[in-house]
């Protein structure tokens, strides 16, 4: 008989086979669990492996902004610190340089021109027949002409000093006029003319040269016609300005003997084109830029900055020897002679006259060229400080993803 208490052999099965079920389904609970976890894991190492990709990339991109952004910096920079500036030094070197070069040229036009009216006046004096004055649009005038006897004399002097001789016509009205040339050029023309004329005469008939005296106002005029032969350029006249203000001659050495700097190799006074071109400030001749100074002077040295004064230029004198010599030639030989002469100067006028056209055009040239690289230039800067500002909204957003990105990762 069974004891009360005991399970049959029935119920001992069934218990069995309950903890078996019960094992298996833990089991499968612990397989799919496993699997889930092992799932899980995988999940979370791709995240961590794609949020450090996402972070590597955002960290890799804010470098290369930040690149950018300072390449872009150092362009703007570049920009405003050197190439405005350097531009703007170019422009104001040209300009001055422009206007230099325009006023010896106008200079020298001003010169030439009042040498035409010269040649007017003198072609005046010679009304031989059929005067030839119509080939440069000359018309004679009133004054005392070389037509009553049909010749004159051309006189040639030497100073002591010089063996150069010194010619004139010994005509008051021409001599005169002929003082009135300007141009160093035309003056040398008509010595040259002169001197070949007498040369030719004497070869022809040596019998007709003659000695002859001079009066006063004759010696006084060869010595004015040597002198400004012997320096046809510079005025060594100190001029009326305060201390020699107004001195604009050619001494470039001190009264010490030391050579003077160029002006425009002393700064600011040097370069200020205004100021050069009030005071006379050229090459490296002596000045007193608004009499600030006792007398003229100059810079010695540049570093550092040191003057001396100046005395001007000696002028040279002429002492006339005691007779000069004459000899005659016929109106139309000078007024053909002369003709070329004026021919030349007409020639160096229009000469003068188209080169200070071409300067004008390449100085024009020169600053359109100069005003296009500065569009160009600003135009430069404009898209690099565009490009700078999405650098600079790039880089905040790549710091953003950088941060999103760091917060997946961890």
């Amino acid at each position: 008989a069974a004891v009360a208490g005991t399970p049959t052999p029935a119920e001992l099965t069934k218990a069995l086979n309950l903890l078996t079920d019960m094992m298996e389904t833990s089991f499968t609970n612990y397989e799919l669990e496993t699997v889930r976890c092992e799932d899980f894991e995988r999940q979370q190492r791709k995240l961590m492996r794609t949020s450090q990709l996402d972070l590597d990339a955002a960290t890799a991109q804010a470098a290369a902004d930040r690149g950018a952004e300072l390449k872009a910096q150092q362009q703007i920079t570049t920009i405003n610190e050197m190439t405005f500036p350097s531009l703007e030094r170019q422009d104001t070197l040209q300009k001055g340089k422009c206007k230099a070069d325009h006023d010896v040229l106008t200079a020298q036009e001003t010169l030439v021109k009042s040498d035409v009216v010269t040649m007017m006046l003198i072609f005046s004096f010679f009304q031989c027949s059929a005067t030839p004055t119509a080939l440069l649009g000359l018309r004679g005038g009133g004054n005392s002409s070389i037509v009553s006897s049909g010749r004159t004399s051309v006189v040639q002097c030497s100073c002591v000093d010089d063996g150069q001789p010194v010619m004139q016509i010994r005509h008051a009205g021409v001599q005169e006029a002929l003082l009135k040339l300007k141009s160093a050029a035309t003056r040398r023309a008509v010595q040259e003319y002169l001197r070949e004329t007498f040369a030719q005469s004497e070869r022809r008939d040596p019998t007709q040269i003659r000695k002859v005296l001079l009066a006063e106002a004759e010696v006084a005029l060869t010595r004015r016609v040597a002198v400004e032969e012997a320096n046809p350029v510079c005025d060594e006249n100190m001029g009326t300005g305060i201390n020699g203000s107004s001195y604009r001659g050619c001494q470039q050495v001190t009264t010490s003997g030391k050579p003077c700097q160029k002006w425009s190799d002393m700064g600011d006074i040097g370069l200020n084109t205004q100021a050069g071109n009030e005071f006379g400030l050229e090459d490296a001749y002596c000045r007193n830029p608004n009499g600030q100074k006792d007398t003229i002077w100059c810079y010695t040295s540049v570093l550092p900055q040191q003057f001396e004064y100046c005395q001007p230029v000696e002028q040279p004198s002429c002492a006339v020897t005691g007779t000069c010599k004459s000899s005659e030639a016929t109106c139309t030989s000078m007024r053909d002679g002369f003709l070329t002469i004026a021919s030349g100067v007409v020639d160096k006028r229009d000469e003068l006259i188209e080169n200070i056209a071409n300067l004008e055009r390449a100085c024009s040239k020169a600053a359109t060229k100069i005003v296009e690289a500065t569009s160009t230039q600003t135009a430069r800067l404009q898209a690099t400080q565009g490009d700078l500002a999405a650098l600079t909204q790039a880089i905040v957003e790549s710091q953003a993803q950088q941060a999103r990105a760091s917060d997946a990762h961890s």
